[in-house]
């Protein structure tokens, strides 16, 4: 599942020649702390309602004398990196561009949390994993037995094209165990090709580097 399927069609964006007062109306109406400007088709910057109350209500946004932050994802990026990248870095919006990073859209938490639920994976407790595969080479009994061979079971399993390569997929694995040490490392054995793995190791690393942060800003 990809960054794409996520947006929120309904959210329009900013341009520079908008109003303050505009977009503050814009604010108020969709119940947002964030929106992107949008230049020619290209992702400028995100500005916040915040940001707008201290300035002229008549003023332009290529008037305003702040430099607009500028953030992004590729439209093919994992929604589970997406989430990750929200948690990571407390974003209220996310905005999507294409190959050519031309602005497509916007990611809201309710866009976000609504894929989520309608994902499958998202439902039961147990590790991820993903694949990228020759379409010709996908075997869901190999993957099965491999897994099975680890003492867990497959709980879900997903796939999605691969951009730009049409003789690729990628395999969304969910299996009943949130460690999977053993089963990357069979994987890894039979030369299938891990995009990426989310499971117990991996978050007691975050937490690891979030609690690492914090000790290091209580010691500044």
């Amino acid at each position: 599942m990809i960054a794409k399927i996520a947006i929120n069609e309904s959210i329009p964006f900013l341009k520079l020649t908008d109003k303050v007062h505009f977009a503050l109306d814009l604010f108020e109406e969709f119940k947002l702390l964030s929106l992107p400007v949008v230049n020619e088709e290209n992702l400028y910057g995100i500005v916040t309602e915040e940001q707008l109350l201290e300035v002229d209500k008549n003023l332009s946004i290529n008037q305003l004398k702040f430099p607009l932050p500028k953030f992004a994802v590729n439209e093919y990026i994992h929604i589970f990196d997406v989430m990750r990248l929200r948690q990571d870095n407390n974003f209220t919006i996310i905005p999507v561009i294409d190959e050519k990073e031309k602005y497509i859209g916007l990611i809201t938490l309710k866009s976000l949390l609504d894929s989520l639920n309608n994902f499958s994976m998202a439902k039961e407790l147990g590790g991820i994993f993903v694949l990228e595969i020759d379409v010709l080479q996908y075997s869901l009994s190999e993957i099965s037995r491999i897994v099975e061979s680890n003492k867990a079971k497959i709980l879900s399993i997903e796939t999605s094209s691969v951009k730009d390569d049409l003789d690729k997929i990628l395999v969304t694995v969910k299996v009943n165990t949130l460690d999977l040490s053993f089963i990357i490392a069979s994987m890894e054995r039979y030369e299938y090709t891990i995009v990426s793995v989310y499971h117990k190791a991996e978050q007691i690393d975050q937490l690891k580097e979030r609690y690492d942060a914090l000790m290091h800003y209580i010691n500044i």
